[in-house]
């Protein structure tokens, strides 16, 4: 399979434009290379641990104010 072939099935099969799917840069994996990730390792890239960014804030709950009856 070319990467052209790819680009239009991916597109075909999600309904995003061929342009979009090209942006997002799919690729064919080599079934051989088990251990192999794109993606960038380690928790950080996955998340953002906002307690750690903001260790000094409280969370405040929402309350919702009731209309007073007249």
């Amino acid at each position: 399979m070319t990467q052209r072939e790819l680009d239009h099935r991916v597109a075909r099969a999600t309904g995003e434009s061929l342009g979009e799917i090209r942006r997002r840069g799919f690729g064919l994996a080599d079934a051989a290379e088990v251990h192999f990730d794109p993606e960038p390792c380690g928790p950080m890239a996955q998340y953002v641990d906002w307690d750690a960014v903001y260790p000094t804030e409280p969370m405040r709950p929402f309350r919702r104010r009731t209309a007073v009856a007249a």
